[in-house]
């Protein structure tokens, strides 16, 4: 037994997620992975259940900071402006995950006041320009942005079915949601109000994530604004930082938003629609490097392994495919005399496990592996 347990550590401790977790696992068992490949696939089932915030956030900062170090071959178009955005906004996301995990410790009804000072604390050290976000129980991320006088405060929900954020009507029948809205020139007397905060941690807390939404549209955000909530949003929603998005389909739908709000700081930080599209196309792409990294530590596959490797397969071929088209990458990075019948093949391949891929690679990988995703 002792014998088993101890290779089922060390081959834990092979998982690309071993520096975030004490059981690390594949990614493709976590949630993050979910989140960003298979929303429109898990309605109904347990997968489409889990809504752990901090689990999303761990995630998605390990994996954008990986691509900054891993993926410099797919910017060549990025000013030294834009890696410096992309830079500045991987700064935003470890900052939250410090202070999501220095909240947990803290968030109880009993250690308000520990955690208001924390709070505190965070906010007056951030400098102009930089973002704090604060992770909401109910699926929406609120961030807090310093600027040169006062803040602008901005509520991501990553297009879900929010009713105080603006929706449209599209000719095929779907409403669309504003994936964020902005409060902004909030003066700095205002941002730091004791009672305001105190009873925005208390609606996390102690009545629970049913009245938190409620509680922080209906009464905290106009005071922040001085006037009524929509007379704030309309002074912001033109703005090209948030887009209209469809609504997710299940829980997974928290990591969606956390999504939303770097697609926000890239664009109010000044980085083009095409480059965001960029950066989120490389994130899926780190996803399935991460895939293949994680398929070598393994012999065999569940048929969940198989069905969740082969949707990110997809999605990510979709997504090359769409940058294609728009000329955000060129033909020479995709290969595309070969790479769309590679992308099927490997998908496949994958799919029927990590021995057969490893017997594949040694015969194949080389000479035709996919050219995304070869290791």
């Amino acid at each position: 037994v002792k014998d088993a347990e101890k290779a089922q550590q060390e081959l834990r401790q092979q998982f690309t997620l071993k520096a975030l977790f004490r059981k690390p696992h594949p990614i493709w068992a976590d949630p993050a992975f979910w989140g960003e490949f298979c929303d429109p696939f898990l309605v109904d089932t347990a997968f489409g259940e889990v809504n752990d915030p901090m689990n999303f956030l761990k995630v998605l900062h390990f994996s954008m900071a990986r691509m900054a170090k891993e993926q410099s071959q797919w910017m060549g178009s990025f000013m030294e402006e834009d890696q410096d955005r992309l830079l500045s906004t991987l700064k935003d996301l470890e900052r939250a995950v410090g202070f999501g995990l220095r909240q947990r410790t803290l968030q109880s009804v009993s250690r308000l006041t520990a955690l208001l000072k924390f709070l505190k604390k965070n906010i007056g050290e951030l400098g102009v320009g930089q973002a704090l976000l604060l992770p909401s129980p109910k699926k929406i991320v609120f961030m807090l942005i310093k600027k040169a006088s006062g803040f602008r405060f901005v509520a991501c929900a990553g297009g879900d079915e929010n009713p105080y954020h603006p929706s449209v009507a599209t000719l095929d029948g779907k409403i669309k949601y504003k994936g964020c809205i902005a409060i902004d020139n909030i003066p700095d007397d205002r941002m730091q109000d004791d009672s305001w905060w105190m009873y925005f941690l208390m609606s996390m807390i102690g009545d629970g994530p049913e009245k938190h939404v409620e509680n922080v549209y209906d009464w905290l955000l106009p005071w922040l604004a001085g006037k009524p909530l929509q007379a704030a949003i309309a002074e912001t929603c033109d703005e090209p930082c948030s887009a209209f998005r469809t609504p997710p389909r299940c829980q997974a739908s928290a990591y969606r938003a956390f999504l939303e709000s770097v697609r926000y700081l890239l664009l109010w930080r000044g980085m083009s629609e095409t480059k965001v599209k960029a950066v989120t196309f490389m994130l899926r792409l780190q996803y399935l490097k991460f895939v293949i990294n994680d398929l070598h530590c393994l012999k065999k596959l569940s048929d969940n392994d198989n069905h969740l490797i082969k949707l990110g397969c997809k999605q990510l071929a979709h997504a090359a495919v769409m940058q294609a088209k728009s000329k955000s990458i060129s033909p020479f990075q995709l290969q595309v005399e070969y790479g769309a019948r590679e992308f099927g093949c490997a998908a496949q391949r994958w799919a029927r496990g990590a021995a057969h891929w490893q017997e594949a690679g040694n015969k194949h990988g080389k000479r035709r592996g996919c050219p995304l995703l070869t290791p």
